[in-house]
């Protein structure tokens, strides 16, 4: 995803005085955001699944700590069983 592009132009000057130009085109990138609610509050047994809003679509999702009552640790949608108050971490790469 790009928010727009930026022209270039190189001009090059060899030994000899000859100039020779290439103009090239910058894709702009747009900030990569992920949203998911600070704090969700879950009864014991209960579960939740997590939802977060990303405005690119990930390669690859990686949560973190991957061990802790989460029904996938690849996927972008898990579904939540804590016994205990715990902070997760979301990655994309």
């Amino acid at each position: 995803m790009t928010t727009g592009s930026r022209k270039y132009t190189v001009y090059i000057r060899d030994s000899l005085g000859c100039i020779d130009s290439q103009q090239f085109e910058l894709l702009v990138p747009i900030d990569l955001t992920i949203d998911l609610e600070a704090e969700v509050e879950i009864v014991l047994g209960q579960k939740w699944t997590l939802q977060p809003i990303l405005n690119f679509s990930p390669g690859r999702i990686q949560w973190y700590p991957s061990e802790e009552g989460l029904s996938c640790s690849d996927c972008l949608e898990p579904e939540v069983d804590l016994v205990a108050f715990t902070d997760l971490q979301i990655a994309h790469y």
